[in-house]
């Protein structure tokens, strides 16, 4: 088992979103050590210098993404693929690998051995974990004002607000 940690420098959003420290720690370092609660087998790719230093100081291997695959419309699987091509040239043995997105860091130890179990119990090609929110983002609406983000509405009561008027119970809210 090995996981992969892919992890490029060009965000848009949030510059260089995947090495900014919340709470003491980034992304890719969240990652990494929620990788180590379960092997040491761990591969960080990136085209970016300073998240390939996170990886470096971290104890990591590193791999050298091409920057074909670190564009913005960039396919993770190709990601994955490139990944795979990396294993097998440097005759690499794995029987299947777990990608663990920077950009998800509220995942538990119990959901990832789950996926683990079900891959191997039912012989699956790709198992994707996904939750369904307990809550609906569209009480959580934010708006970029500034490079700032704020509260759509600032009305105190909600019920004011026109576009919450809209969807205001929450089973007319659509299933996201």
């Amino acid at each position: 088992m090995i996981f992969l940690i892919c992890a490029r420098g060009g965000s848009k959003g949030i510059k260089n979103k995947n090495i900014k420290k919340i709470n003491g720690k980034s992304l890719v370092e969240r990652s990494i050590d929620f990788a180590k609660k379960f092997n040491k087998k761990i591969y960080l790719s990136t085209e970016s210098e300073k998240i390939k230093k996170e990886g470096y100081r971290k104890n990591i291997n590193v791999i050298h993404r091409p920057k074909i695959l670190a564009r913005d419309k960039s396919s993770e699987i190709l990601v994955w693929r490139h990944f795979v091509k990396y294993l097998k040239k440097k005759n690499i043995k794995n029987s299947f690998f777990i990608s663990l997105p920077p950009t998800a860091p509220l995942r538990s130890t119990s959901t990832v051995r789950k996926a683990i179990y079900h891959f191997k119990k039912n012989d699956f090609d790709l198992v994707v974990v996904i939750n369904k929110s307990r809550k609906s983002p569209y009480f959580n609406i934010v708006k970029k004002n500034n490079e700032k983000l704020e509260l759509f509405s600032k009305k105190k009561n909600l019920q004011e607000d026109r576009m919450f008027q809209i969807h205001m119970k929450l089973q007319q809210l659509p299933m996201l």
